[in-house]
C-alpha cells in the first residue's frame, strides 16, 4: 500500500487540476458573453439611423435645422453647397466658452470677393438625442454674413437663424435628403435605410465628389453641362 501522505497528495492535485478546468470554463463563458455583447454593440452601431428633423416651411426653399451648442438651441441653414463642416455667427462663437483656437483662413462668396474668418474646434453640437463631436466650427464674421454669406441681406426676414451647417458635417455618413418628410436621415450603410424608407422608389444620379462641392452633369440643349448640387440655393 502507498503511504497516506502519497494519497492525499494525489488527491490535492487532483482537486487543483478540477478546480483549473472549473476556473477554464468559467473564463471560456465570460470571454464567449463578451464578445457577443461587444459584437452586438457594434451591430447595433453599424445599423444605427440617425434622424435629423429639418423645417422646410418658415424660410421657403431653404431647409433648417436645430442644434445645440454648449445647452443653447441654434438654428442654422442646412447647406450642402458649403464647404465648412459649421459656420456661426460671431454673436454666437462669442458665446461658445469651450472652444479651442485652430487658424486664420479665408473664406470666399460666390462672387469671389475673400473674407478673413477665424476656426475653431469645439468638443461637441448636440442634434435631437445625438452628440457628434470634435466639430471644426468658423467665426461668420457680421461682414461676412452680411455682404457675402448665403443669408446676406435676409437677416430681418430670417430672424433666428445663426450659421451654417455644410457638406463635411454629411461626408462621414451615407446620407438621405427625405424632403418630402422634412427629415435627414445619417447611417453608415445605405441598407440601413431599408426600415426607415422604400429604397425601390430612389433614383440612383453619379455625381462626382469634387472640393468645390458635388457636381452632376447633365444633358441639356446647350450640351453637357456640370452643375453644383446645392441645398442653400433658391433656383432649380
Amino acid at each position: 500500500n502507498p503511504p497516506q501522505g502519497i494519497l492525499l497528495q494525489k488527491e490535492h492535485k487532483g482537486m487543483i487540476g478540477e478546480l483549473i478546468h472549473k476556473l477554464r470554463i468559467t473564463l471560456s463563458i465570460v470571454f464567449f458573453l463578451l464578445c457577443f455583447i461587444g459584437f452586438s454593440f457594434f451591430l447595433k452601431k453599424w445599423d444605427d439611423v440617425r434622424i435629423i428633423p429639418i423645417d422646410l416651411l418658415t424660410f421657403p426653399n431653404k431647409p433648417l435645422i436645430d442644434l445645440v451648442v454648449e445647452s443653447e438651441k441654434i438654428t442654422v441653414l442646412l447647406d450642402i453647397g458649403s464647404s465648412a463642416t459649421l459656420g456661426l455667427h460671431t454673436s454666437v462663437m462669442d458665446k461658445v466658452q469651450n472652444k479651442e483656437f485652430v487658424r486664420s483662413s479665408t473664406l470666399n462668396d460666390l462672387k469671389g470677393d475673400v473674407y478673413p474668418i477665424e476656426e475653431y474646434t469645439i468638443p461637441s453640437i448636440r442634434v435631437q438625442s445625438n452628440v457628434y463631436e470634435n466639430i471644426l466650427v468658423y467665426d461668420e464674421t457680421p461682414e461676412h454674413a452680411t455682404q457675402g454669406g448665403l443669408l446676406c441681406g435676409l437677416e430681418k426676414s430670417l430672424g433666428p437663424i445663426r450659421g451654417v451647417i455644410g457638406r463635411p458635417f454629411f461626408s462621414e455618413w451615407c446620407s438621405l435628403f427625405d424632403c418630402a418628410h422634412g427629415r435627414v436621415l445619417l447611417a453608415r450603410d445605405i441598407n440601413c435605410f431599408k426600415g426607415h424608407t422604400d429604397l425601390s422608389n430612389l433614383t440612383p444620379i453619379p455625381f462626382e465628389p469634387h472640393y468645390q462641392g458635388i457636381l452632376l452633369s447633365l444633358s441639356t440643349d446647350l450640351g453637357l453641362k456640370r452643375l453644383i448640387l446645392d441645398t442653400g440655393a433658391t433656383a432649380c
